[in-house]
């Protein structure tokens, strides 16, 4: 079976596509840099083959399929590394763990007191005195134990919203 059949076997919507609008122009790049068809057919199962493998890997953390699907949607790239610099990766976020304003904007969702569109991760996570009195302080009557959330001080877990430790 030649590269590009496999191609197509594992993602028949290439056949869907617009092939002289959006995929003619990025082959005729990969030509005019030196690349040949066989060149280009086997960098496009390479990169498959990592993304593929990597998004195992995302699975078996228990990532949300929709998060996998929006974070391949948004940065193929990353999701296109080498499976051991991107293992590497994947490790060092974990060990960082969740930033404690992402456990108080997730309670307060949960909640029903915040909706989506009133904060941005941009703006409000770089100030804390901000963070804090927009956040924790403003819904601290209603949910006494966000201080603690925010200080790391109390899991999500704890706090007996149907949230697990992980």
């Amino acid at each position: 079976m030649t590269h590009v059949a496999q191609l197509v076997r594992k993602f028949p919507e290439v056949l869907w596509a617009k092939p002289d609008k959006t995929l003619l122009p990025k082959l005729e790049f990969l030509s005019s840099i030196g690349l040949s068809g066989i060149d280009i057919a086997q960098l496009s199962v390479k990169l498959v083959s990592n993304i593929a493998r990597n998004v195992s890997v995302l699975r078996e953390l228990k990532v949300p399929e929709s998060a996998v699907s929006a974070y391949l949607a948004r940065r193929p790239f990353v999701l296109s590394l080498e499976i051991e610099k991107f293992s590497k990766n994947v490790k060092k976020v974990m060990s960082l763990g969740i930033h404690p304003s992402c456990s108080v904007i997730r309670v307060l969702l949960l909640k029903g007191l915040i909706t989506r569109g009133e904060f941005s991760f941009s703006s409000s996570m770089v100030y804390r005195e901000y963070f804090v009195d927009r956040f924790v302080v403003q819904h601290q009557e209603k949910v006494p134990e966000l201080l603690s959330i925010f200080e790391g001080k109390m899991s999500l877990a704890e706090l007996g919203l149907g949230f697990e430790e992980s």
